[in-house]
């Protein structure tokens, strides 16, 4: 064969290859874009003492001491629908004080004990602040939701949450 005809296929090949690679990676990407929007979520939803419940809402995940220490920093207020949250689970129950510093969305914070039950609110928590929110009382789980979610679906002190099954925090 002469070189002309073998450079030409050489050629494509490299080009075929180089096809080959850019195609797996769109894919990948997309299975690994998937595969974020759709990690760390459970369904949840609260039981209140009146027998009335809340709305379902999606809660990520914050298992990890990263996690719960980035929790909604930096996320915007059209980025965190009304129906969306984040549940911090920690190893054990003890007092829990949470921060809103880079945090632009006033948040509802519920302190839940180890049997789900809320022991503490702390409604519209204010942003852009080191300033430390407890309600002094043991939790093993913190969910936070947009401001005026808690008050809104008459989520109060005894209302229980209610969620398949939780992971355990790392």
């Amino acid at each position: 064969m002469p070189a002309n005809q073998r450079r030409k296929r050489s050629h494509r090949r490299q080009a075929f290859f180089v096809l080959f690679i850019i195609l797996a990676l769109l894919a990948g990407l997309g299975v690994l874009q998937h595969g974020i929007s759709n990690r760390g979520l459970v369904t949840a939803h609260f039981q209140n003492p009146d027998g009335s419940t809340s709305r379902k809402y999606s809660l990520e995940l914050a298992l990890t001491q990263a996690d719960r220490q980035r929790g909604l920093m930096f996320r915007q207020l059209e980025d965190f629908p009304e129906n969306r949250g984040m549940i911090f689970i920690f190893p054990d129950e003890e007092v829990r004080s949470f921060w809103m510093r880079n945090t632009y969305i006033s948040l509802d914070m519920l302190f839940i004990d180890g049997n789900y039950r809320i022991v503490g609110i702390v409604h519209e928590a204010p942003v852009l602040t080191n300033e430390q929110q407890s309600v002094g009382l043991p939790s093993k789980y913190v969910v936070e939701l947009r401001a005026g979610q808690a008050r809104a679906e008459s989520i109060v002190v005894g209302s229980t949450l209610v969620v398949d099954e939780l992971p355990v925090a790392q």
